[in-house]
């Protein structure tokens, strides 16, 4: 059987810039919208807050800076 198309690892759909554009907007997601966390997870919550992260306890939410 006759394969066609691209050797493994050459495809690439999106270029260094879009990448590049992508990571940087989810870095403003973690940074300004935060992550929604579920209760159980206070221990955790208290290394993330301990190691600068934002926590926003009454909305469950944290926040983290870009570096």
């Amino acid at each position: 059987m006759e394969l066609k198309g691209l050797t493994g690892g050459l495809y690439q759909p999106l270029s260094s810039a879009d990448i590049e554009t992508i990571h940087q907007a989810s870095l403003t997601i973690l940074e300004n919208t935060g992550i929604l966390y579920e209760s159980g997870l206070e221990g955790t919550i208290d290394m993330l807050e301990a190691q600068g992260v934002g926590v926003d306890r009454e909305r469950a939410r944290v926040f983290f800076p870009k570096a």
